[in-house]
């Protein structure tokens, strides 16, 4: 019956108006990807099904990640109340059912809901299958669909190497530490495929800003679930502890959503945090009271639906020169605009980085397509064509002296415009801005 409780509510605040928010950048990159099967294929390959079937709705599509949003409060509950006891899943799942990212990821078209689905239910099946209790043929199934709904599925491979070693139980700390040391040796040294990043006091900052509540709670978990399950405990904290050496030291985007792949299993051991308080006097029935109180506080945990959903991303205020952000710009009410403007205006020419997105909203590509660096490197040559939509980056030189142009960017485009196009944009007026959501400004340039 709890189970039952969570799922519909779980359903409720992830299907909420879920056709009103924009699309966002990295939304269209998902429904190109879709259309074409260029890679990741296992998601991608799901939202082809779901978008075909229903000629490619918002709904529709988000929806899919509903899915796999509410699959997790499933599983947490049904994998914890095997592993654990049905307290701890039944808390597990409640911070999974109200918790705001992940509601947030829930609303997305993107592989991230069914990244975290796969990633805990391969662990789950490692597991079992290593405790003689499930067969061998469910953890490879649930590790390829991990491997290839994203490539940092691959970490798996290190977190069952791990499991082995704890097992075995000797110089286990020693082990770790090695396996860590050469994963980078041979990425950075041996072949060299990646640049050398250093991320940590970002993650810790954002750790320690966002989850200082679930932190202490989980540490306090740790220690009374390690009584009974404690190579369980030590496996999984392993796991959560390595995988955020790897998005520190080795992948190389700062991308505070990496950290949602292993999200469950810090709710897993502050739920058993806030079942060991529970257990205990009035003291203790206190401080779940206040925890719950202050996580609710710090909107970590959403009781009521929203619209709009925020995703991670550095306050103005973080203490880094270099600061992330998901921007989520209002390209509904921008479009809008547009449209009504063409109504009124011929001969109007527009210029965008985000074709895709142009395609959603007015049904044909853009006039002319402006070349952003979307990861931040350096590229040596700009590319002859936009990766996903196929279409040819515009020079500035190419756009018509005779027409009216209206070039849309949003905060982030502008972060990375080149030279050549900031010259541009000297020339131009504001005809309408968005500027309410945070690291999200939207602007349309006009040039006469």
């Amino acid at each position: 019956m709890i189970l039952f409780l969570l799922i519909l509510v779980g359903l409720g605040l992830r299907l909420w108006q879920l056709g009103e928010p924009s699309y966002w950048m990295d939304e269209s990159f998902s429904i190109a990807t879709a259309q074409t099967l260029a890679r990741s294929p296992l998601y991608h390959a799901l939202l082809a099904l779901v978008g075909a079937s229903s000629n490619w709705q918002i709904v529709a599509i988000r929806g899919l990640s509903v899915g796999f949003g509410v699959g997790m409060v499933v599983a947490s509950y049904s994998t914890l109340k095997r592993w654990v006891n049905v307290p701890v899943a039944i808390v597990t799942a409640s911070l999974i059912t109200f918790s705001t990212i992940e509601i947030a990821w829930s609303r997305q078209v993107r592989m991230y809901a069914l990244l975290q689905l796969c990633f805990w239910l391969s662990l789950y099946c490692y597991e079992r299958w290593r405790g003689g209790k499930m067969h061998w043929v469910f953890p490879l199934i649930t590790t390829l669909a991990t491997v290839f709904t994203h490539e940092l599925g691959w970490f798996l491979l290190l977190g069952y190497i791990w499991y082995e070693v704890i097992r075995r139980g000797r110089h286990t700390l020693f082990s770790i530490i090695t396996s860590l040391v050469v994963v980078f040796i041979v990425i950075h040294i041996v072949v060299p495929t990646l640049p050398l990043v250093n991320y940590w006091w970002h993650y810790l900052y954002y750790l320690t800003t966002n989850y200082y509540v679930l932190v202490p709670l989980a540490l306090l978990g740790s220690w009374w679930l390690a009584k009974t399950h404690q190579r369980l405990v030590t496996w999984l904290v392993i796991v959560w502890l390595g995988w955020l050496f790897c998005i520190s030291f080795i992948v190389p985007l700062l991308q505070y959503r990496y950290l949602f792949m292993t999200l469950p299993i810090l709710f897993m051991l502050a739920a058993a945090g806030l079942v060991w308080l529970w257990r205990q006097h009035w003291a203790g029935k206190l401080a779940v009271g206040l925890s719950v109180g202050i996580v609710l506080w710090q909107q970590q945990l959403t009781v009521l639906p929203q619209v709009f959903y925020p995703l991670e991303s550095d306050t103005a205020t973080a203490p880094f020169e270099y600061k992330t952000f998901t921007p989520q710009p209002n390209f509904t009410d921008a479009y809008t605009v547009i449209k009504n403007y063409q109504s009124q205006h011929d001969d109007i020419v527009i210029a965008t980085p985000y074709p895709i997105i142009h395609q959603l909203y007015m049904g044909t590509a853009p006039d002319h397509v402006i070349f952003v660096n979307l990861t931040g490197g350096t590229y040596p040559t700009i590319p002859a064509t936009e990766y996903y939509s196929g279409l040819p980056y515009s020079a500035p030189e190419q756009l018509p002296a005779d027409k009216e142009l209206l070039i849309i960017l949003d905060q982030f485009a502008e972060y990375r415009l080149d030279a050549r196009w900031q010259g541009i944009l000297g020339q131009a007026e504001v005809l309408w801005q968005d500027d309410t959501r945070p690291w999200s400004r939207l602007t349309i340039y006009r040039i006469l």
